[in-house]
């Protein structure tokens, strides 16, 4: 440190400073547009300003050490310590804050002033907060130290250039098709404008040696004069490069930088300082910096896996567990449920579907896995699976078909057949009304039913023509056995709802009746009569001198006689 004393000079103005100080009155400031106008304050800047010139005067090379260039910072504890500087202390507001400071760049033998003061705090009484802050915005930078000494400003301690990349866009998960950075330099002693900087994107973060170089693109860099004028008045020299783009190939990348030549506008070259895992870097070498990583994902999920399910009713329901499955474009007489699962990616997947048809999404592909659906007739399901950075699968169909409505009840009609031969076709027959006897052979036909996804017949026969084995497909039924024969016939549509039965009674008799018995009777008039009761009998073939009725009996049948 250096340890000279005050001279009488700059005794003098310390103890005006003091009565600078000292002579302010300042009401309480509430706000930070109302701060910036009191003159009290500027004032106050002014005195900041004062006492960081003597205390640079007179502690240089606490500040730069030998250094001709660089840029550091003097805290208010700094002047406070020198007894160069006293707080406002006015209406319970202080400026004793790491919010007050100046920053010094020193370039040869000119030197630069920037005064910050902060002072107040916010204060709530009564549930009403009060903000007496003078300069919200002033703090030294992060990168700032406790100590004054030359790496308190932007950069190194060697020439204060910093080299600085846009992090927004870095990360390690799989969000984004492409990334993009920029690439920043500062510095408080300017930058030469000949600077060149080249990058290569990898896939290791140390693959310095066997990158391929480009070189990297900045806006146009001031001349160092202009430079010099800026950086005297605090205005530290950026240059941000040209936006720089990953790779569009799924992977895991890292923006290699290699410092071909940074130097300052006083000749002081660039040196590697940087610490891995500050700034998003990740590795650094000699001249050469590596930042990372950038994670990008062009690569589609895989297809999911879509299945259907029977549901019991039709209450919506978020879990298939427990549930039969249902295949496909295949009609089914309940309400079914679809879900899509199974599609992998790098990063988390999200399903939609897209519903067309009997159920209907008017908005285009909605964000869910599973989809109820209770609407009778065909739905079309579409589902996909898209990654956070957009990819999407391809799209796998599902076809639901649903009916809960019966066929409607078919008409059954009987027709005489010429023979017992079986036939397939009633055309050219007559038909015979059901429940009626007839002396040949009858086939029985069901037509009519109707159902929005068609019908299959089924027939049943009982008593005289009998199928054991129940219902039989079929839309016709020959009859040939004797007897009474009782066909009912149903249909049953593709989901598997059953119309109602109609019945035909079929009744069959092939076989004469017995011969009759015929005995004649004497009556004692004209008079006709329906009963022989009490008559006497006659033989067949004589002669009789009255009136004869003849009555026939004992004919006998299975289905009677007439």
């Amino acid at each position: 440190m250096n340890k000279k004393g005050f001279t009488l000079t700059e005794l003098l103005v310390v103890i005006v400073i003091m009565g600078i100080v000292s002579g302010l009155s300042i009401p309480l400031i509430r706000g930070v547009s109302q701060a910036f106008e009191n003159k009290k304050y500027k004032n106050y800047v002014k005195a900041v300003l004062a006492a960081a010139k003597i205390y640079n005067d007179s502690y240089e090379e606490d500040l730069f050490g030998r250094k001709e260039y660089g840029c550091s910072y003097i805290t208010y504890e700094k002047l406070e310590e020198k007894d160069l500087i006293k707080d406002i202390e006015i209406d319970n507001i202080s400026c004793a804050t790491n919010k007050t400071y100046v920053k010094v760049i020193k370039l040869g033998e000119k030197y630069g002033y920037s005064g910050f003061i902060g002072c107040g705090e916010e204060v709530v009484e009564n549930g009403v907060t009060t903000v007496n802050v003078i300069d919200k915005h002033s703090k030294i930078p992060d990168d700032a130290v406790d100590t004054i000494d030359t790496t308190a400003c932007t950069g190194s301690a060697e020439n204060n250039i910093s080299i600085k990349i846009d992090k927004s866009q870095v990360g390690n998960t799989f969000d984004k098709k492409k990334r993009s950075t920029k690439i920043t330099l500062e510095s408080g002693t300017g930058i030469d404008p000949n600077a060149s900087l080249k990058y290569a994107w990898s896939t290791t973060p140390d693959g310095f040696g066997s990158a391929t170089y480009n070189s990297v693109s900045f806006s146009s860099i001031a001349s160092a004069s202009n430079q010099e004028t800026n950086l005297l008045k605090g205005i530290s020299t950026t240059v941000t490069s040209s936006k720089i783009e990953t790779p569009t190939e799924t992977g895991t990348y890292y923006l290699l930088v290699r410092v071909d030549s940074l130097n300052d506008i006083y000749g002081g070259s660039w040196k590697n300082t940087l610490e891995v895992g500050k700034g998003k870097v990740v590795a650094t070498s000699n001249n050469y910096i590596s930042y990372g990583p950038f994670a990008i994902d062009n690569s589609a999920p895989t297809t999911p896996t879509v299945t259907g399910y029977k549901k019991t009713s039709s209450a919506d329901v978020s879990s298939v567990e427990g549930l039969s499955t249902l295949a496909t474009n295949t009609w089914y007489s309940g309400w079914a449920v679809v879900q899509a699962t199974g599609s992998t990616d790098n990063s988390t997947v999200n399903y939609y579907y897209k519903a067309t048809g009997a159920t209907t999404n008017t908005d285009g592909f909605v964000k869910n896995s599973i989809r109820n659906v209770d609407a009778e007739g065909t739905s079309t399901l579409k589902f996909k699976a898209c990654d956070l950075a957009g990819n999407c699968s391809s799209e796998v169909t599902f076809t639901v078909k649903l009916d809960r409505t019966a066929p409607s009840a078919p008409t059954v009609t009987g027709y005489k057949k010429t023979s017992s031969t079986d036939v397939t076709s009633v055309s050219g027959l007559n038909t015979i009304a059901t429940n009626t006897w007839y002396s040949g052979w009858i086939v029985v036909k069901a037509t009519g039913s109707t159902d929005t996804n068609g019908v299959t017949y089924y027939y049943s026969a009982t008593e005289a023509t009998t199928d054991t084995d129940g219902f039989v497909t079929g839309d016709i039924r020959n009859v040939d056995a004797e007897g009474t024969s009782t066909i009912k016939f149903k249909t049953k549509d593709a989901a598997g709802n059953w119309s109602s039965e109609v019945t035909y009674t079929a009744k069959l008799d092939r076989t004469a009746p017995s011969a009759p018995t015929v005995t004649g009777y004497k009556k004692t008039s004209s008079a006709d009569v329906t009963s022989v009761s009490g008559l006497n009998t006659i033989a067949s073939n004589t002669w009789h001198g009255g009136w004869v009725v003849v009555k026939a009996t004992g004919s006998t049948d299975t289905n009677g006689v007439t």
